[in-house]
């Protein structure tokens, strides 16, 4: 990863803290215990899978503790009507497929982290690999796809 990339990745990192604790507290609003792995920085020129995130929350019903992974986009959506895209990219594939435990949930929030569009895995079965271009490191990436029927918009403040 080039400098200006990991430069760019730790920005992003940071950034997320605001939609991740926002997720949080309205999980912790449902009745449901929440946990938030703290955040190890990789120094540029380290090796990143000595650095591989544990996933955003952990949040317990019941008896186990399961993995959500959030993602905060710079759009605005309430819900499917206004949803701007014709299908749902839930995460790039490779730490999709690494993820251990595998997300329960992955929750896109729009950019005022009032709402969410969340895909579950249990829709996996209905998800597809395509490969598109990350604007994030300018090159082209695997993304597993969700297609919009499968994916649950709720809002999250004040629910």
């Amino acid at each position: 990863m080039s400098r200006e990339n990991h430069e760019a990745f730790i920005k992003r990192l940071e950034n997320s803290s605001a939609a991740v604790f926002r997720v949080a507290e309205w999980i912790y609003a449902q009745g449901w215990s929440v946990k938030i792995p703290a955040i190890r920085y990789a120094p540029y020129g380290s090796n990143p899978l000595d650095y591989v995130d544990d996933g955003d929350i952990y949040m317990q019903r019941d008896r186990d503790w399961e993995r959500i992974d959030v993602k905060h986009l710079t759009t605005d959506f309430t819900d499917i009507t206004n949803w701007p895209y014709n299908k749902t990219i839930v995460s790039s594939q490779i730490p999709v497929d690494r993820a251990n435990p595998p997300s329960k949930a992955y929750i896109i929030v729009n950019k005022a982290i009032t709402h969410a569009a969340i895909v579950w895995r249990a829709t996996r079965k209905h998800w597809y690999v395509e490969e598109l271009y990350a604007t994030n490191y300018k090159r082209n990436e695997n993304f597993y796809i969700c297609p919009n029927e499968y994916v649950e918009f709720r809002k999250i403040i004040n629910d």
